[in-house]
């Protein structure tokens, strides 16, 4: 039998139900799983063979203290899914301007790095944008993301110069396809594409997370969807078990926004078939 630490947070120490089913699914493969909260827990890991990082929501805002945690679990010498080698790497969105150099488009983003000097205005002046987004380069679940309607918009200034006291920062386009044909999310396990979800904001809003009442679809992706995706994760592939690839379509073309490898939802409750494939992706990591 193999002993699974689910890493998990305090704000779901119970894991997500679909997870809560994994659970159950793993035992077919003799693998004994088991949620251990990230913050308050990490000595029982002592105990376990392997982890695999699932809900560790919130990190981003004890970035310090999960930084501490990832190398107090780097030091167990651990099967750990996905390594910590690559969840350190994917912490931080600055990796997206590597992406280009791999043939992967990404949005149009510009990266300030915290405490800059310089003022929005004299960032996008070049860059004619009727909307854009700003948001720290450590976030998740569109943690203090902004929508700029234009640089003029009373308080854009101070709303930057408030985030970049704290955090390095991103600047993107802000793309008005995602009203209408929403944002793409791909999902591999190992080295396999599984399924996609294409995700359309609540009217009025674009934020697509279900915390603010966005629409998940579980759908055939277009091919440019799927290529540019498969192309991203590929990258990551074989050292991961799970990638989820997101993006969204402008002109015609397909943009990377993120590729999250830390504690993304993967939609398990959305795929009729999602909790048996990743049950098996996992044992296959393991054995």
């Amino acid at each position: 039998m193999i002993h699974l630490a689910i890493l998990t947070s305090e704000r779901v120490p119970n894991l997500l139900e679909y997870d809560q089913k994994l659970v159950k699914e793993l035992l077919k493969y003799d693998i004994i799983a088991e949620a251990v909260i990230w913050e308050t827990q990490s000595s029982k890991l002592l105990n376990f063979d392997a982890a695999l990082f699932r809900t560790t929501w919130g990190y981003h805002e004890k970035f310090h203290a999960f930084l501490v945690f990832l190398d107090y679990l780097d030091s167990l010498k651990i099967p750990v899914l996905n390594p910590v080698r690559i969840i350190r790497k994917n912490l931080h969105k600055y990796y997206l301007r590597e992406l280009p150099s791999f043939d992967v488009p990404i949005i149009d983003t510009v990266f300030v790095d915290k405490s800059s000097d310089i003022s929005l205005q004299s960032l996008i002046t070049d860059k004619n944008w009727d909307k854009f987004i700003i948001k720290p380069a450590v976030s998740a679940g569109a943690y203090k993301t902004h929508l700029i309607n234009n640089y003029s918009e009373d308080g854009s200034e101070g709303i930057f110069r408030a985030l970049v006291l704290n955090y390095d920062l991103l600047i993107q386009k802000y793309i008005p396809e995602i009203k209408t044909d929403g944002e793409w999310s791909t999902i591999f396990f190992n080295r396999d594409y599984h399924y996609t979800v294409n995700k359309i904001p609540k009217h009025g809003d674009f934020r697509v997370q279900t915390l603010f009442d966005g629409t998940y679809t579980v759908c055939n992706p277009p091919d440019n969807v799927l290529d540019v995706s498969k192309r991203a994760a590929e990258l990551f592939l074989d050292e991961c078990l799970y990638v989820r690839v997101d993006g969204v379509r402008s002109n015609g073309q397909f943009l990377i926004m993120e590729i999250e490898m830390i504690e993304p939802d993967i939609y398990l409750d959305y795929h009729p078939e999602g909790i048996p494939i990743f049950a098996k992706s996992i044992s296959k990591r393991l054995k």
